[in-house]
């Protein structure tokens, strides 16, 4: 019984959490992933120096609105655009899949009504430097590789 009482504890406080200690460990990049093209929902951000994670929970992101973009990185300039939050972003992009390097060259958005969830994928966004990238999850690094937005593919 004590068991089952320590294991039920464990998983409320891991779902009942929006800042956590950072576990990176089950992410990986795959090389021979090529293209970051696809369709993106965020999950999570980064601060490797600080050691946590923040992910969504219905304070911070206005009772559930997503961050989902969009990559089309077959057409130059790349194109990106979705929903952040509240609000649409549409811009261009380039990317390298050799040394994975990644810039925004322009991004358009509104700001109104933006939760917490969204604004933090604006102010990440634009200082985005690097990715890795697997089948399932893209990684976007930005401040010296110091923070991260983690998203999976949708």
């Amino acid at each position: 019984m004590l068991r089952v009482f320590a294991v039920f504890a464990a998983l409320v406080l891991l779902f009942s959490c929006d800042e956590d200690h950072l576990e990176t460990s089950s992410f990986y990049d795959n090389p021979t992933v090529n293209s970051i093209a696809g369709t993106w929902k965020v999950v999570s951000y980064e601060n490797y120096n600080g050691n946590n994670i923040i992910t969504k929970t219905n304070e911070n992101s206005m009772n559930g609105a997503d961050v989902i973009i969009s990559l089309n990185d077959t057409d130059t300039p790349h194109q990106i655009w979705g929903v952040n939050t509240t609000n649409q972003i549409t811009g261009t992009f380039e990317c390298a899949a050799e040394n994975r390097s990644f810039r925004i060259i322009n991004l358009g958005s509104t700001y109104v009504n933006q939760p917490e969830w969204g604004n933090l994928f604006s102010d990440a966004i634009l200082k985005v430097t690097a990715y890795k990238v697997n089948e399932q999850q893209l990684r976007l690094y930005y401040n010296n590789m110091g923070n991260s937005i983690t998203l999976v593919r949708q």
